[in-house]
């Protein structure tokens, strides 16, 4: 199955989505809206596979250990003027959700695919997922298909400038 690039779609019941090309984190500065509260980050990745020293908390009492470690991967979540400051460190390669309400608990955006996830997102008030690897297609899901027309309109989208 092929998918064309910069077209948008309708994958479930009034949830859009768009094959971006080659796109990269610098693309949120374009995206992100500043009345949404956070900024999800899934499946960041702190280090190389270089081995380094590190503090950290290894169990649920939170307690830090000077630990040896490598590629650690988790999930964040921050207050989206604090993402944007940070957005200029991060890596070209990122998986952002933009919502207003907190996630539950329970939602591993690995294991809850589908129209479940995009109820859950729904819940949290989403703006839109954007799941891109730095080096290849990424992609953008949005309840707001006016979003996505309007980043399909960008010329800086359109040329890679942005990319």
């Amino acid at each position: 199955m092929s998918f064309e690039v910069n077209v948008v779609k309708e994958i479930h019941p009034g949830v859009f989505w768009m094959l971006l090309e080659f796109p990269t984190s610098r693309l949120l500065e374009e995206i992100l809206d500043d009345s949404y509260q956070y900024v999800w980050c899934h499946n960041h990745i702190v280090g190389n596979y270089s081995w380094a020293q590190y503090r950290l908390p290894l169990f649920r009492d939170n307690v830090a250990y000077d630990v040896t470690s490598r590629i650690m991967s988790f999930d964040f979540l921050m207050p989206t003027e604090n993402f944007k400051a940070a957005l200029p460190k991060c890596a070209p390669g990122i998986h952002v959700i933009q919502l207003n309400k907190m996630p539950p608990d329970y939602f591993d955006l690995d294991k809850i695919k589908g129209q479940a996830r995009y109820e859950l997102l729904a819940d949290c008030e989403w703006l839109f997922e954007f799941d891109v690897p730095g080096n290849d297609n990424g992609q953008i899901a949005s309840p707001n298909k006016q979003l996505l027309l309007a980043l399909q309109r960008n010329a800086s989208v359109s040329h890679g400038d942005l990319c």
